[in-house]
């Protein structure tokens, strides 16, 4: 439903002839219903990949980034810390190269990232904790990397076992990648404030009718003439049994029957905290 339909429904049961509540009041009512419906109920979820540049540390949040879930690169996870452990940790962390293995948010708008992604043209870099590939073996016969298969392995006789050499490990892998690091951060995004008649809420057809009794439980909750405890008691309800609804289902969608394992509260600094939750 675009928003003007909301605010007549909500008006038809508001009985509000002499608009005791403005067109603003009963917006500013859903936006913040909106917002309760989506960014509390975990149902505003999205995922972005972007190509990280090599030597690149910081990078910006997507603008309506609000919690940050996980963070992948080149589709494997890499874990959250704080720049005060990563300086405990080594302390040429701002400029240490490598294979990124952790991400810690800097401020409201930036995430960085050790070590800082680096990589080269004459070598293949693996998505796994391997290191750079070296040589390789292919029936039996040796070959340097760089200088006798180039940057990639599709000319390779594939018809024999390939054997590929690490710096430190061995191994049998069936893919390589020298494309560099693509980034993948998925978080909770903030919804569009609903502003025009017709606009219509982020959030299912059906949620939207909880939205309604959000509105109207915020109505006759306020104080002055339109202050009714007892629909206010009744419409709170409604709005509570659709809310609890929608979020136990976002949790399952997202985590499986199993729910969340635990939560715990990290913080990063100031007054800024970010949750990190532990998923089964």
């Amino acid at each position: 439903m675009i928003w003007s339909t909301i605010r007549s429904i909500v008006r038809l049961k508001l009985n509000d002839n002499s608009k005791i509540w403005s067109d603003a009041d009963l917006l500013s009512y859903a936006n913040e219903g909106q917002r309760e419906l989506t960014i509390g109920c975990e149902a505003s979820i999205k995922k972005v990949k972007f190509d990280m540049t090599d030597g690149q540390r910081q990078y910006t949040f997507p603008p309506d980034c609000y919690e940050l879930r996980n963070v992948r690169i080149n589709g494997r996870r890499v874990y959250g810390t704080t720049n005060q452990r990563l300086e405990e940790l080594d302390e040429q962390y701002l400029t240490a190269t490598g294979v990124p293995s952790w991400y810690y948010v800097e401020d409201l708008q930036t995430i960085g990232f050790y070590p800082l992604p680096t990589w080269t043209d004459d070598y293949e870099t693996f998505d796994a904790d391997l290191g750079l590939l070296i040589s390789a073996e292919v029936d039996d016969v040796f070959s340097t990397f760089s200088s006798d298969l180039g940057v990639g392995v599709s000319a390779l006789d594939t018809t024999g076992a390939q054997k590929f050499i690490f710096d430190g490990v061995n191994g049998v892998i069936i893919q390589a990648n020298n494309a560099g690091y693509v980034c993948e951060l998925t978080y909770v995004y903030t919804p569009a404030d609903i502003a025009a008649d017709g606009d219509t809420p982020d959030m299912p057809r059906h949620i939207q009718y909880g939205l309604i009794d959000y509105i109207l439980n915020e109505c006759f909750s306020r104080q002055g003439r339109g202050n009714n405890p007892t629909l206010a008691a009744y419409f709170g309800g409604k709005y509570k049994e659709i809310q609890t609804e929608w979020f136990s289902k976002n949790k399952t969608m997202a985590r499986g029957e199993a729910q969340m394992l635990s939560q715990k509260t990290v913080s990063w600094g100031s007054d800024l905290r970010w949750r990190e939750r532990v998923w089964p």
